[in-house]
């Protein structure tokens, strides 16, 4: 149980996520927005050079709330159901859809592929961490509107932790974005909802760290149960 821990660590995407929205948060605390807007290039495809702080604030937890799933929950996930050889190839197949699922003319073809196959290793874990979010956040009964709102989200799975968090926090996520000079007419979760702000992405960090809390004694307990 040790060595698969120490093994699977550093596969997790904890300490990195932890480390990006920090370095987006302090300069965006400090109003320092060009800063804010540098730090935030590197954890997203979108373009950011005309971002206010409310855009950042909101891309930022959107970050923050998808990699949950991504980078935290999907491959602990795949570890349990097929040991280390299960976290591997999910991390090869999250970073080929990370790499080349663009709706571009050079990727059109293998990135259709490599995005409809992380869609599915998504599925369940997309779900799981909608799941806790609500447990940390005490919130399990605003789960239940969020089965019409992801619909129209941009992701079949990305909605599920990104809509939690928004309901949480009571912020609005998602919304109109521009890749590449295009800008994306994406559906708005929790639109009711005011923007989000520094403080939103203060908070939004302190739920990360309470789902990690919850990870760990989640597979401590494992560890008595199956030792």
């Amino acid at each position: 149980m040790i060595i698969l821990a120490i093994l699977t660590w550093p596969w997790l995407a904890i300490k990195s996520m932890h480390i990006h929205i920090s370095n987006i948060l302090v300069p965006l605390s400090n109003s320092d927005i060009e800063k804010a807007r540098y730090e935030l290039s590197m954890i997203v495809g979108r373009s950011t050079g005309t971002l206010d702080e409310n855009e950042i604030s909101r891309s930022a937890i959107e970050s923050l709330a998808e990699n949950t799933s991504d980078g935290v929950i999907a491959p602990l996930f795949w570890c349990v159901a097929l040991g280390l050889p299960g976290l591997v190839a999910y991390k090869v197949i999250n970073t080929a859809d990370s790499m080349i699922a663009y709706k571009s003319e050079r990727f059109k073809d293998y990135g259709l592929v490599a995005a409809k196959i992380d869609d599915v290793a998504n599925y369940i874990p997309a779900r799981l961490t909608a799941v806790l979010y609500s447990f940390v956040g005490f919130s399990p009964t605003k789960l239940w509107g969020l089965r019409h709102e992801v619909k129209f989200h941009r992701s079949p799975n990305a909605g599920w932790p990104e809509g939690i968090v928004a309901r949480i926090l009571n912020v609005k996520l998602s919304g109109p974005r521009i890749y590449n000079n295009r800008v994306s007419t994406d559906a708005w979760l929790n639109a009711d909802a005011p923007d989000a702000t520094p403080r939103s992405v203060r908070e939004a960090l302190k739920l990360f760290n309470k789902v990690i809390i919850i990870l760990i004694f989640l597979f401590f307990l494992m560890g008595l149960i199956f030792k």
